[in-house]
């Protein structure tokens, strides 16, 4: 157990840090800095007696400091204190209850709250882990998307030991590899609730063999086998290669098996041994280049494929492929062959291998042809079957099963050298049970368990498998619309349930993936991944965590959370509430700074709360809001004793904002003058492509009113408008002469499209008159017009947005003189274009989806540069520095189910004379969940500027506000 602990061991200028001592023998807590390593034990920081630790601590200063127990360095702990104040309790995301550990958790967008179900204890720390799973009474893992993990030792309340590529973690051992020098070293730890030991080793390739409680590892032309128990090597086994041979160790495989290439002049065979019995098998007359075993590269496949590309290249330098000459008889074929060893299966001391043939062919006639074939074979070439996929072939235990297409026999089931099972079956398998699926030609099935090489009738029926594999849930439909469930265990191999449900039941699937919960009709079958199916326990209003023997709980329900304990008397849970004093769930919304960057003033409801970020005094305006936009920047706002109420000021002209034009339209220029329609129906004009003149909008809806065909059109009006436009037709008949008139008649639904052609442009007109002050053609319509910024003297904006995906344009960064009526630039190659703004002396900037920080200045003809991975958030007000970050976007219909604006951490601070020089480290403030207002077209990023530079408030789209000291100056 720790002497002291202080939580959060990261926090901010304004953050209460709480110290505890878990020791009575001692007088004081010395805090103090720590500069480069150096703890400056001389001139302590703070000294604070045992009465004054209830109270918790706010440091001054930003840093590292080292808090101790009366000087003690077995006692101390380290903290940081970021250089900014932050605000706001963030989102929640995600919790977890354990049987083994009685600490639970609740995880939001930037912090973890721990509590102790035993004791009472509570603290938070400023991390948030995706996941949280149990290692022992003392240690949990806290795992994130980008596969690093960290064990965290809960009696020591700190992180033991951070990692990736895990290869064994259990209660007390844990294996993990990483990269050095080209080699990989295996790093084993023991631990409990401290880290007891470590050891690392350096090897080519290893193998787990965890249930006989061994690692393998292979280095300088020895096997090692290293004792899980002892963490020592226990054997080693050197192989003594022949000196007329050529061996080549390959990697290990299936275990405690491992491969060997052995080259001969003109031919290979590839040897698999076995370890534990020096049985091994080979694998023959490999004629053929070998380019990979199991995925590892057994020649240089680049510098293989560099020799093909020489030969043909050399082909055409000769004119070998030229068919009119006779001594080559009409041209050459140029052909490469090479293999590749998927994958081996060692069965009752038999060898099955997966085997890739590939040949290239390119044809005299200039054809490429590529053949891929792939087959499964054994060791003694006695059974051979060819393979469509190489997810076809599983293995289950000592078994083999290959799906196949052919007619009758989908299935087949190898045991060593036997063929145990042939015939049509679909299969399917959980928690270590089998089942096979025969169809008959009416659709009804025979289940048949498979074990031990045999088969057994199950039962028969009407199924649907879709949640079989994954939860073990079966459904069958019986007659009459009735329906059952099987629900299989996970735990026992054994027990399953059924549950009939009759046709008045509203029955069907329901999942919610994220929270791990199926239902079945009214039926909980799981939820939090905690199978229900077996119970008739009442879960608590809004569960959000379910220990795994059900005895726990956790609720979280608007500003409370709930720890849940079973009650067997009452048969369910009783609730009582936790984190009291420490949970926090307040959010800020439509935030704007302060010019000096003291204040904020957020929007809550209907009503203007004015903050003070030193004093977090509050004052309400009721029935007040602000605007949120200003030509690509967040607005500032001014204090001062002449006005009752804030004003708003624009940051580029440090001018006040007359906030009913920025209402009445949205996009104005900083003089006020002039304005830029919002809506994209008013960037269309309509072309009569017969005059060659645009018509009104009121025109086009005349024409489409009396000639288009609408979808519920009655009979009656169609014959009506097809008179009409017989009518049109011949009053135009040299337009339609090469026209099908009759499909025009009867089967053309908009036949405006015919008449008219669409184009896009903007308008900018004067505020005062509304009259047209200049038109900008855009080409093709727009499908999203994403902002419209105009420069700080009023003679330029840019527009940006993206044109429709059947366009050969993609998205548009246009940069217009209105003075000189002429484009200064114009993209269309990038993705969509976000948010655009201009700095006083004319460099603009803005970004795309993936993202691309795109930017230029109107006062030269550099044209458009690029930085990757960055999206523009703000200028500063005087224009010499950008912020920045990463956060891209994804389309509706990619691939990709996380479509939308995609989140980042990271805000970054460069130069607007060298946008690729980074003037900061990089600030990571802000949760996952990324920078509030980048989704939304009607404001911009809410990110600002202090009108000196010296803060930058950003706001995180949870709700949490972060108010950061630059020091750029």
């Amino acid at each position: 157990m720790a002497k002291l602990s202080v939580h959060p061991h990261k926090g901010f200028l304004n953050t209460k840090f709480i110290i505890r001592s878990h020791s009575e023998d001692y007088n004081v807590v010395s805090i103090y800095s720590k500069v480069k390593d150096k703890v400056d034990t001389a001139n302590p920081v703070s000294l604070l007696d045992k009465e004054s630790l209830n109270d918790g601590y706010v440091f001054k200063n930003p840093g590292r400091y080292v808090v101790m127990l009366d000087n003690n360095e077995d006692s101390a702990v380290e903290v940081y204190v970021e250089d900014a104040i932050k605000f706001g309790g963030s989102t929640y995301k995600n919790s977890y209850v354990f049987e083994e550990t009685p600490w639970c958790f609740v995880v939001m967008k930037d912090r973890t709250y721990f509590y102790n179900r035993d004791t009472d204890e509570q603290y938070v720390e400023n991390f948030s882990p995706d996941e949280i799973s149990c290692v022992n009474k003392d240690v949990v893992l806290l795992s994130n998307k980008c596969d690093e993990r960290t064990l965290y030792s809960l009696t020591e309340q700190r992180p033991l030991i951070t990692y990736s590529n895990e290869i064994l973690l259990n209660k007390d051992t844990l294996i993990f590899q990483n990269e050095v020098d080209g080699k990989t070293k295996l790093n084993v730890v023991r631990f409990n609730d401290v880290l007891l030991d470590k050891k690392e080793y350096l090897c080519d390739c290893f193998s787990l063999c965890e249930d006989a409680g061994v690692l393998y590892f292979h280095e300088d032309k020895t096997i090692y086998t290293l004792s899980l128990e002892t963490l020592e090597i226990i054997k080693s086994l050197k192989r003594n290669y022949r000196y007329f041979e050529v061996i080549k160790f390959i990697k290990f495989t299936n275990g405690h098996y491992f491969v060997e290439i052995q080259y001969f002049r003109h031919s290979a065979n590839i040897l698999v041994c076995d370890i534990l019995s020096n049985d091994s098998w080979y694998v023959g007359n490999l004629e053929n280049p070998l380019f990979t075993c199991e995925d590892v590269d057994v020649i240089d496949t680049d510098a293989e494929k560099d020799k093909i590309k020489q030969i043909i290249h050399l082909a055409h330098e000769y004119d070998l492929f030229n068919k009119e000459k006779p001594q080559l008889l009409g041209g050459i074929n140029i052909s490469y062959k090479y293999i590749e060893i998927k994958k081996f299966y060692v069965l009752s001391r038999q060898l099955y291998y997966l085997i890739g043939e590939n040949s290239f062919t390119l044809e005299r006639t200039g054809l490429k042809n590529e053949i891929r074939k792939l087959y499964l074979r054994t060791s003694d070439n006695n059974f051979e079957i060819e393979i469509s996929d190489y997810n076809n072939v599983t293995r289950e235990g000592d078994y083999l099963f290959i799906k196949t297409y052919s007619k009758g026999e989908k299935l087949i089931v190898l045991n060593g050298d036997e063929v145990v099972l042939r015939g049509d079956f679909a299969k399917y398998s959980f928690a270590g049970r089998i089942f096979l699926s025969e169809k008959d030609k009416d659709g009804d099935e025979s289940i048949y368990e498979f074990h031990d090489g045999k088969i057994t009738l199950f039962m028969k029926g009407n199924f649907k498998w879709d949640y079989f594999e994954k939860y073990g849930i079966l459904e069958q439909r019986k007659d009459k619309g009735q329906y059952v469930i099987y629900a299989f265990s996970p735990k026992d191999s054994s027990e399953y349930s059924k549950f009939e449900f009759d046709n008045n039941t509203d029955y069907g699937f329901r999942e919610y993936t994220e929270q791990k919960h199926l239902k079945y009709g009214n039926k909980e079958l799981y939820c939090c991944g905690v199978m229900l199916w077996n119970t008739k326990v009442d879960l608590p209003e809004d569960v959000k965590a379910l220990s795994e023997e059900l005895n726990y709980a956790i609720s979280v329900k608007g500003t409370h959370v709930f720890l849940g304990r079973m009650s067997k008397a009452q048969g369910g849970f009783i609730n009582v509430p936790i984190l009291e004093s420490l949970f926090d769930t307040s959010t800020y919304g439509n935030v704007l700074m302060s010019d000096d960057g003291e204040n904020i003033v957020y929007q809550k409801g209907d009503d203007l709360i004015l903050m003070n970020t030193g004093t977090q005094e509050e004052q309400y305006f009721p029935n007040t809001s602000f605007i949120s936009q200003i030509n690509g920047y967040r607005p500032l706002f001014k204090v001062d004793g002449s006005h009752r109420r804030p004003r708003v000021i624009d940051p580029m002209t440090r001018q006040y904002i007359n906030q009913d034009n920025i209402t009445n339209y949205r996009f104005v220029s900083p003089d006020g003058k002039l304005y830029a329609d919002s809506a994209l129906s008013k960037y269309i004009k309509h072309l009569d492509r017969i005059n060659k003149v645009f018509i009104s909008k009121e025109q086009f809806r005349n024409l489409i009113e009396k000639y288009d065909y609408q979808f519920d059109i009655s009979n009656e009006e169609k014959d009506k408008k097809k008179e009409a436009r017989k009518e049109f037709i011949n009053m135009h008949k040299d337009y339609f002469k090469n026209r099908n008139i009759e499909d025009l008649l009867n089967t053309t639904t908009c036949f405006t499209d015919i008449i008219t052609e669409d184009f896009g442009y903007a308008t900018i007109r004067k505020v005062e008159t509304d009259e047209v002050y200049c038109e900008i053609a855009l080409g093709h319509t727009l499908r999203y017009l994403n902002y419209v910024a105009f420069s700080y003297d009023s003679r330029y904006v840019a527009i940006v947005g993206r044109y429709p995906d059947f366009c050969s344009y993609k998205g548009l960064l246009l940069v217009y003189d209105m003075e000189k009526q002429k484009e200064i630039e114009k993209n269309t190659t990038h993705r969509a274009v976000w948010t655009a703004a201009f700095t006083q002396k004319g460099f603009y900037a803005a970004y795309d989806s993936l993202p691309t920080l795109l930017y230029g200045n109107v006062n030269d003809d550099s044209g458009i540069d690029e930085v990757s991975d960055r999206n523009f958030l703000t200028f500063s007000p005087d224009g010499k520095y950008m912020a920045l970050s990463n956060q891209g976007y994804v389309a509706y219909k990619d691939e990709n189910h996380k479509w939308g604006h995609q989140p980042s951490t990271m805000v970054y601070i460069h130069s607007v004379e060298n946008p690729n020089e980074q003037i900061v480290p990089t600030i990571s403030d802000l949760s996952d969940a990324g920078v509030a207002d980048t989704n939304n077209r009607k404001s911009v990023a809410s990110c600002s500027f202090s009108l000196d530079n010296k803060k930058l408030m950003m706001v995180g789209r949870d709700g949490i506000v972060v108010i950061r000291n630059l020091h750029i100056e």
